[in-house]
């Protein structure tokens, strides 16, 4: 049976944690985090929903306003093609008929490459080579060696709390005082 833990609601949370004194106290800040990740994610899964069914909405109404600016963008065309005319410009827009432009598609590189250099059109190939640090061989070329190298820095990230929660149902203990007035923060 899971309690019902309003007080943490109410709590004020100061910019210091309480001191956790011993392994009660651990269990009670579980118990409490436990609490407040329930509540995360309740209010994700809150989110989640109500953003689908926004993005939804907005889907279907940008399909109807699509089809009906095709529609109107069909008839400007139709009527460019039927007066031959490259261009128009009236009070309320401008249209214009611009030709495509020409691009080369390669459908097979390997085919084509094997045509260019038996056929000895070697100016229609593109050789490129890269060449780029990698940064895992450095790693581990200084973890072997300890040799810093030029003009690379080793660095290491701020170290991460990680806490991980068992997956059975926890009661929550609630608090009951505060940090400011003296009393117990926890039962």
């Amino acid at each position: 049976m899971m309690e019902t833990i309003e007080p943490l609601e109410d709590y004020v949370y100061e910019e210091e944690a309480p001191m956790v004194a011993n392994t009660s106290d651990a269990e009670d800040a579980f118990r409490h985090l436990h609490y407040w990740m329930e509540q995360e994610r309740q209010v994700k899964v809150h989110a989640k929903a109500e953003i689908d069914k926004i993005s939804l909405w907005e889907d279907l109404r940008l399909i109807k306003i699509a089809k009906k600016r095709a529609w109107h963008e069909h008839a400007l065309r139709a009527y460019m093609e039927s007066t031959r005319s490259k261009k128009l410009e009236l009070v309320h827009g401008k249209v214009s008929i611009v030709m495509g432009r020409e691009s080369v598609q390669i459908e097979d590189p390997d085919t084509f490459k094997s045509w260019a250099v038996k056929e000895g059109y070697l100016n229609l190939l593109n050789e490129k080579t890269t060449t780029t640090p990698d940064k895992k061989a450095i790693m581990a070329h200084f973890k072997d060696t300890g040799e810093v190298m030029e003009s690379v820095t080793i660095e290491r990230g701020p170290d991460k709390l990680t806490v991980k929660l068992n997956e059975h149902v926890v009661e929550a203990t609630p608090i009951t005082g505060s940090i400011e007035s003296g009393e117990p923060a926890f039962d």
